[in-house]
C-alpha cells in the first residue's frame, strides 16, 4: 500500500528532475545560426532526446523495483505531468512552426522513452527472477 502513495512523489520527482536536465542541457549546447539548419535542428532536438533518455533510465530503475509487472503502467502515470504541461502549448499545431515540431518530439520522446525502459527493465527481471528461483539454494 505504501509503495502506491509512492507514485505522485515519483511523478513530480521525475518532473522536476526532467525540467532540470532540460534546463542545464540547454544552456550546455548552443544553437547555432539559422543558416546552419541541420545544426540548428540538432541542438533544438538533442536537450529533449537527453533529458528524456535520462529521466527515463533512472526512473524505470526505481519503477521496476517498485513495482515489478506493474512498472510499465506506473511509468505512463509518471509521464503525464510533462504531457499534462506540454499539451496546451500544442494548441496552435495548425501552423506548424519548428518550435511545435520540436515540442511534439518532446512529448513523443519523454513518453516512450519512459515506457521503452520499464518494458525493458521488467521483462529483463521478469527472466532474472525465473532463473534465479532455477538455480539451486547454495549456502556457504
Amino acid at each position: 500500500m505504501l509503495k502506491w502513495l509512492l507514485v505522485p512523489v515519483i511523478a513530480f520527482a521525475a518532473f522536476i528532475s526532467y525540467g532540470f536536465i532540460l534546463d542545464y542541457l540547454s544552456q550546455l549546447i548552443p544553437v547555432p545560426d539559422k543558416t546552419n539548419m541541420p545544426f540548428l535542428l540538432m541542438a533544438l532536438i538533442l536537450p529533449q532526446f537527453l533529458a528524456s533518455a535520462s529521466t527515463a533510465v533512472f526512473c524505470a530503475y526505481l519503477l521496476t523495483a517498485l513495482y515489478n509487472r506493474k512498472a510499465i503502467w506506473v511509468s505512463f502515470i509518471v509521464a503525464l505531468p510533462v504531457l499534462v504541461v506540454s499539451l496546451p502549448e500544442l494548441s496552435n499545431i495548425g501552423n506548424l512552426k519548428s518550435s511545435t515540431l520540436v515540442l511534439l518530439y518532446e512529448m513523443v520522446a519523454y513518453l516512450s522513452l519512459m515506457l521503452g525502459c520499464s518494458l525493458i527493465l521488467s521483462k529483463q527481471t521478469k527472466v532474472l527472477n525465473r532463473h534465479s528461483s532455477e538455480m539451486p539454494n547454495c549456502a556457504i
